[in-house]
């Protein structure tokens, strides 16, 4: 005896999910909707999705949710974006891009921030020049001292692991190693003056 088989009656199309929701203000009495954006979706199919449009669904749900727009689902639910995608499989993936893409928006304007500060920096400064005849204006010139010629020392100084006698002037060590080679250098310990 053959089996039966039962053959199923072909579901009607209808308009794919993701046809249906959309972003904007409602108007409560008139029900009219300002500053709508959809998917775009003009598909039908037998199933919930048409092919890719889960996809389609969930970039649209991130996008607002970043942007904090309030979402529709053509059914009479509104709310946030990642409160209405519960009843989907991809719920976890549309709250974790709305989490990445607020980041990725405080890192932008942080940049944003930082770049306008370097700009900043590099506006031209007032020259001295100008800030001294500015202060000169208001109180005065200042008198200043003739500069004294640096002199130099004799010390005692160490290089390396070795101590030599030295001529040292404004932080420059010269001395005269046992080769009877001079040297100069600003790397040395200071022990004693001599």
């Amino acid at each position: 005896m053959a089996a039966k088989t039962r053959t199923r009656k072909p579901l009607a199309p209808r308009a794919c999910e993701c046809s249906w929701w959309y972003t904007g203000d409602v108007d409560s009495e008139t029900q009219d909707v300002y500053d709508e954006e959809r998917t775009g979706c003009t598909a039908t199919t037998t199933r919930e999705f048409a092919p890719g449009h889960d996809a389609r669904l969930k970039s649209f749900l991130i996008r607002a949710g970043i942007n904090g727009t309030e979402v529709h689902d053509g059914r009479g639910l509104s709310g946030s974006a990642d409160a209405l995608a519960v009843r989907f499989g991809f719920y976890p993936q549309v709250t974790n891009g709305i989490i990445r893409g607020l980041a990725k928006a405080d890192q932008k304007v942080f940049r944003q921030q930082a770049r306008e500060a370097r700009r900043e920096a590099r506006r031209p400064v007032t020259p001295v020049a100008d800030i001294d005849t500015q202060l000169d204006a208001a109180f005065g010139p200042v008198e200043t001292p003739e500069p004294v010629a640096p002199q130099s020392h004799r010390a005692m100084v160490r290089v390396g692991r070795w101590t030599y006698e030295a001529d040292v002037l404004d932080g420059v060590a010269t001395y005269r190693d046992r080769s009877d080679r001079v040297h100069s250098t600003r790397t040395y310990t200071y022990q004693q003056a001599i």
